[in-house]
């Protein structure tokens, strides 16, 4: 889905377990003087358990690049990026980087969300792709859920209106808990996800007030 159109062998995507691919994710390395430069970057594939592979789907990351230090960008299509705050040293021999535990920090404030089981991930419900998550007004990500729903071409009865309630199959950004189905409204509607991830996060308060459901949460990269 990146811009490297990069692809993989099918059969990779049949491993089971924790060692299962989950999807594609876009890793950046960005210059250590200028973090605003990207100067390498590479589709790779996450598994189950959180480790970031090759297209192989076992092997280590490798980016061709020269050996030196870079900043680290971890990119997916529906969530927001995080980057490392300090740029990390990296050569041929692997270097591992943990993200969930934030042992050396990201970019920004509030960069990741505290799932409460110790480990930290991306924020999810970037649905539009702008780099920035918001449930109300006028950037909205609910306005692509609604649209996909809507304009899908099976959702008809007999010919008749569309549902609001219908779900969506296939892979899509708007499938914000990524279980194959997009819902606009109803029990499994995604928008839910979004709605949660802007009133739980912890920069959306004035003067420590109640979070506001237009808040706009972006993504911490320097631009």
């Amino acid at each position: 889905p990146y811009a490297d159109n990069l692809t993989t062998n099918a059969s990779v995507f049949n491993t089971t377990g924790a060692n299962a691919i989950v999807d594609w994710i876009w890793i950046e390395l960005r210059d250590a003087n200028d973090n605003t430069l990207i100067s390498a970057s590479k589709s790779a594939l996450l598994q189950r358990d959180g480790d970031v592979v090759d297209l192989d789907g076992i092997s280590s990351l490798t980016i061709n690049t020269p050996s030196k230090s870079f900043y680290i960008v971890v990119n997916h299509r529906n969530h927001l990026a995080a980057m490392t705050r300090i740029p990390i040293a990296l050569s041929a021999t692997p270097t591992s980087i943990d993200f969930t535990t934030n042992a050396l920090g990201t970019f920004g404030s509030n960069a990741q969300k505290d799932m409460g089981n110790g480990n930290l991930g991306l924020w999810s419900g970037d649905a539009d792709g702008d780099g920035k998550i918001a449930y109300s007004g006028p950037l909205s990500d609910i306005n692509a859920l609604r649209s996909q729903i809507f304009n899908d071409p099976n959702n008809s009865i007999f010919g008749g209106p569309p549902l609001a309630n219908y779900g969506s199959s296939g892979y899509s950004n708007n499938d914000i808990n990524m279980n194959g189905m997009t819902y606009y409204t109803g029990p499994l509607n995604d928008a839910v996800f979004i709605r949660s991830n802007i009133f739980n996060n912890p920069s959306n308060s004035i003067f420590g007030g109640p979070p506001l459901a237009n808040y706009v949460f972006s993504q911490q990269l320097p631009q």
